[in-house]
């Protein structure tokens, strides 16, 4: 059986009132993902990067950047993984 790690996934999509290369510099540079959500950030914005976020002590959001093998810019977002309760693995 597989442990809620192994099965969960969340996809959600938003619009954002801004210019794509705006919202993506806040997707990219862990500095300003820190400053949008989160208390620490690892990004690589490169296909099958990390995407690491602890939002707080008790939840972390992981992925992988997706960018169907081409390099990331605007249109080549990534792709988050939200669990929680995963601090410290």
């Amino acid at each position: 059986m597989k442990t809620a790690d192994e099965t969960a996934a969340i996809q959600r999509e938003i619009r954002i009132a801004a210019r794509p290369e705006t919202v993506f510099a806040f997707l990219t540079d862990p500095a300003k993902m820190v400053r949008w959500k989160g208390k620490e950030a690892t990004l690589e914005p490169r296909p099958g990067g990390i995407y690491r976020v602890e939002i707080n002590d008790q939840a972390i959001a992981r992925g992988t950047a997706a960018a169907a093998g081409r390099d990331p810019g605007p249109d080549a977002m990534a792709t988050p993984a939200a669990s929680g309760g995963t601090a410290g693995r």
